[in-house]
């Protein structure tokens, strides 16, 4: 399996300093996803991840995202609040935080 881990600029960075908000995903065993959602800011923000871009990146293949792990509090998230219309990725992340996230796809 190809070693691929993306980091990827998004939506909410625009128009802000740089490295504000980011986020890294890539493939782990299994075909899920982990996520990193970084937030260096003062304020909580909202960060999307552009899941097209890491299908870009990482050469991914995938469907629909059935069930989204926080992997810091060990708990499921609510995916219909989470996805956008495109799929995409969306918590709020507090100031100076990372959210780190495990999605399982179909």
């Amino acid at each position: 399996r190809r070693n691929c881990m993306a980091h990827i600029l998004s939506e909410d960075n625009i128009g802000t300093q740089a490295g504000i908000t980011e986020v890294w995903g890539g493939p782990l065993d299994g075909g899920d996803i982990v996520l990193a959602l970084v937030n260096r800011g003062t304020k909580a923000v909202t960060i999307t991840a552009q899941m097209g871009l890491l299908r870009e990146n990482c050469e991914l293949g995938f469907g629909r995202i059935p069930k989204i792990v926080d992997l810091w509090e060990h708990r499921l998230l609510d995916v219909d609040k989470m996805l956008d219309k495109d799929e995409n990725v969306r918590l709020k992340v507090l100031s100076l935080d990372i959210a780190l996230l495990r999605l399982s796809l179909l």
